[in-house]
């Protein structure tokens, strides 16, 4: 449980949320790892369909919604 608000935490997979753009990430495809953090490639982005506005190193959308 999450202690803010009491609702189940999500812990697997299959519980992911449905709104991702594509069904399983993988890796080196969709992302990879670099300092031990995950960094979305192009790929992933496009799939995504639009920019999300926190100024992604593969923007593949020119960065049009970061202000």
């Amino acid at each position: 449980m999450n202690e803010k608000n009491s609702k189940p935490v999500r812990e697997s997979v299959e519980e992911r949320p449905e709104t991702w753009p594509i069904p399983i990430l993988k890796e080196n495809i969709h992302y990879y790892m670099e300092n031990g953090l995950m960094v979305f490639t192009a790929a992933y982005h496009k799939a995504r369909g639009k920019c999300c506005g926190n100024a992604c190193r593969h923007c593949p959308f020119d960065h049009q919604n970061v202000s």
